[in-house]
C-alpha cells in the first residue's frame, strides 16, 4: 500500500487499482487529491491480477483502526469491483464508495471483458483481463444481493466511450440506488483517469470525497 499524505487533511481515500495498474499515472491523480486536502492510499495488486478481497479487508482494517477522518473506499475497473464487494460485506467503517469504470453486473461474455476470478476471497488468480468462461458465483451473488440496498453514498465515474464496461450499465445503477450519482465524460474510454479531461475527472472525484466526508462528520 502506497500513501500520499495531504497537509491539513479532511478525508482519507483508499483506492484500489485495476488489474493492470500504471502507478505513475495514478500518482498524478493522487497529487491532485492531496492538493484538495485528501489523504490517498493506493492498494497495489500482486502480480498481474487485481487485489484480493482478503488483502483489501486488511488494508481497510489498518486504515480504519487508525483513522480519525472519514474514510472513502474507491477503485478503478476490477479494483472498483473489489471495493464494491468489500463495501457490501462491511460498510460500517465507510463514508462513501467511489467506482471508476467499474463492472458491477454479470454480463454475457464479450471480447475484452473482465474476469472477476480472483475477487472471490483470493480463491484463484486471474491470468489476464479477458473474461473467463465462468466467474465465481459467490462474488456475483454478493453484489446482486447487497449492492442494490447499499446505504452508502456512491459515485460512478465513467468514460462514455468505454467499450469494456459500458457506461449505460452504471448509469442505470446510479438511478436505481438510493444515494448515488453518475458522472460521464464524453471523449473518454475505459481509462477515464488518464483521458484528455483528466483534470475534470480529478475534480469530480475530489468533490465527491469531500462531500461524503462532510456528510459523515455532520
Amino acid at each position: 500500500m502506497h500513501t500520499w499524505p495531504a497537509r491539513h487533511p479532511l478525508a482519507d481515500l483508499l483506492f484500489v487499482h485495476g488489474a493492470r495498474p500504471r502507478s505513475a499515472r495514478f500518482e498524478r491523480l493522487a497529487h491532485a487529491l492531496t492538493a484538495r486536502r485528501i489523504n490517498v492510499s493506493g492498494v497495489q495488486p500482486r502480480g498481474r491480477g487485481p487485489v484480493t478481497l482478503h488483502g483489501l479487508a486488511e488494508a481497510l482494517g489498518v486504515l480504519s483502526d487508525r483513522a480519525r477522518l472519514p474514510l472513502i473506499l474507491g477503485g478503478y475497473s476490477l479494483g472498483g469491483t473489489a471495493a464494491a464487494l468489500a463495501a457490501c460485506a462491511d460498510d460500517n467503517r465507510l463514508a462513501g464508495l467511489l467506482l471508476v469504470a467499474t463492472p458491477i453486473t454479470a454480463r454475457p461474455l464479450e471480447p475484452g471483458g473482465l474476469d472477476l476470478g480472483d475477487l472471490d476471497a483470493g480463491r484463484r488468480r486471474a491470468q489476464s483481463e479477458r473474461v473467463a468462461p465462468r466467474t465465481p458465483r459467490s462474488a456475483w451473488d454478493l453484489l446482486a444481493d447487497r449492492f442494490p440496498v447499499l446505504g452508502l453514498p456512491v459515485m460512478f465515474v465513467h468514460g462514455m466511450g468505454d467499450t469494456i464496461v459500458p457506461a449505460r450499465e452504471n448509469h442505470a445503477w446510479a438511478a436505481r440506488l438510493k444515494h448515488a450519482d453518475f458522472i460521464g465524460f464524453h471523449g473518454a474510454r475505459h481509462d477515464v483517469l488518464n483521458a484528455p479531461g483528466h483534470r475534470r475527472v480529478a475534480t469530480t472525484i475530489a468533490d465527491f470525497v469531500l462531500a461524503a466526508a462532510l456528510d459523515a462528520a455532520a
